[in-house]
């Protein structure tokens, strides 16, 4: 069980460091077009 835990933790981790990663692009393109 402890195994599967780890597995899952590390799942979701990997999916928080995603949508934060599309989270900075998007920023980076909204300050872009605010520049212009």
């Amino acid at each position: 069980i402890l195994q599967r835990v780890e597995t899952n933790r590390g799942q979701l981790q990997r999916i928080n460091g995603r949508l934060s990663l599309a989270q900075a692009k998007i920023e980076r393109l909204k300050g872009i077009k605010k520049a212009i």
